[in-house]
């Protein structure tokens, strides 16, 4: 493998095995040496010495000044589930076919997705969709504080209360009742909060 390219790593010397694995001194395009594993060169998991990564994040910072802050990951988190089948909420989203609007996407997507949303954006709020089985995309995009967020799910467990119905998160809360006391009551088919209900 000596004088192999890999992307940005041309191989330099073997040094050695690694369990299953072998080792190689690679030097960079950029004139700096890297230990990387054989399996990372062939399988195009190493593409340099961690320079490209570190371009591409200036990359993206330069276009709008706002990676690694909470605005730009509630972005990235959105368009996780909705595309990465391997995204811990992907089936209450991809899965049921929700998307994101195409220029809310790729280069430049975020820029134009805080265009829309960012002046209306306080810290400690949630980006919700106002049609729960309706994309992201303008027109049923809103901001609500975190809390209320369990209100617009789809598996929402409402109750009637006597100061209205609620679901059962807020209804603990405004009753002062545990939820899962509320739960077991629920389960029981006992009134939900007791002689408040």
């Amino acid at each position: 493998m000596i004088g192999e390219k890999f992307d940005r790593l041309t191989v330099a010397e073997r040094i050695g095995p690694q369990g299953h694995d072998v080792l190689w001194r690679c030097v960079c395009d950029c004139g700096n040496s890297a230990v990387v594993r054989q399996s990372g060169l062939r399988g195009r998991k190493t593409r340099s010495c961690g320079c490209l990564r570190k371009e591409t994040i200036a990359s993206v910072n330069a276009a709008h000044g706002m990676y690694c802050t909470r605005e730009y990951t509630i972005w990235n988190s959105m368009v996780h589930r909705c595309r990465d089948k391997s995204a811990a909420s992907y089936s209450y989203y991809g899965a049921r076919g929700i998307r994101v609007a195409p220029e809310w996407m790729g280069r430049g997507g975020f820029a134009r997705f805080w265009a829309y949303v960012g002046p209306t954006y306080q810290p400690g709020l949630s980006l919700d969709r106002i049609d729960p089985d309706g994309h992201y995309e303008p027109g049923n995009v809103r901001w609500i504080p975190l809390a209320d967020q369990a209100a617009t799910r789809r598996n929402t467990r409402w109750i009637d209360t006597p100061k209205g119905r609620m679901c059962l998160s807020h209804a603990a809360r405004a009753f002062g009742i545990g939820r899962r006391t509320i739960r077991n009551r629920l389960a029981a088919g006992e009134p939900p909060l007791g002689h408040a209900g």
